[in-house]
């Protein structure tokens, strides 16, 4: 039986037995009502895992990927595929459904052209333009990082585990995984979330 042919069942069951006492209908509405309403919690706690996963299976999927400054190409044959880590974020956010990319949209024309060392302030005005900014250290599995490089907040990585992230490493020439460990999450200077998972949140 269908969830709302299931909750006009119980609510015709409680008018037959709850007769004229008001209270006791009230009483037995507002059971049924708090018993949808966790089921309803449930199943969109469910839904934020699954986008988890997908944005999770996305990163691994690039696991290996060519690494080129400036580029973002993950389309087409696996081995044409080179990205930064810049690329990196903004690629598995389209593969994966949860954010909207436009390389016409006005602020990334102006700026995507940027250095081999990237300005930190323009490159986080980027990250709040595009994804939802968290509190520095509230961050989880499939979340965007941002940590210090040679001194500087500049480099990014996405979680994909409770102890690992993966980046494309201009050292590796890849994407390459990297450990959390207490010493890297020292490093980690600010975080944000793919719209369309914070979006799945706040639904819950």
């Amino acid at each position: 039986m269908t969830s709302w042919r299931l909750l006009v069942s119980l609510i015709l069951i409680t008018s037959k037995i709850s007769g004229e006492r008001p209270i006791y209908r009230a009483m037995i509405s507002y059971f049924v009502f708090q018993t949808f309403r966790r089921q309803g919690r449930c199943n969109m706690l469910q839904d934020v895992e699954v986008i988890r996963s997908r944005i999770v299976r996305a990163a691994e999927d690039m696991r290996g990927t060519m690494y080129a400054h400036q580029h973002r190409y993950c389309r087409g044959p696996r081995r044409t595929w080179k990205v930064d880590c810049v690329g990196y974020s903004i690629c598995v956010g389209r593969n994966s459904e949860v954010m909207d990319w436009d390389e016409e949209d006005s602020w990334w024309v102006k700026h995507r052209n940027y250095g081999r060392g990237p300005i930190p302030t323009i490159m986080m005005e980027g990250l709040d333009r595009f994804l939802h900014r968290l509190p520095r250290h509230i961050y989880d599995v499939a979340d965007v990082v941002l940590f210090m490089d040679h001194g500087r907040a500049r480099h990014l990585g996405i979680v994909t585990g409770s102890g690992s992230i993966l980046h494309a490493s201009v050292s590796d020439h890849k994407v390459v995984p990297y450990s959390l460990t207490p010493h890297v999450i020292g490093f980690i200077k600010a975080a944000w979330r793919y719209p369309g998972l914070q979006e799945a949140l706040d639904g819950c």
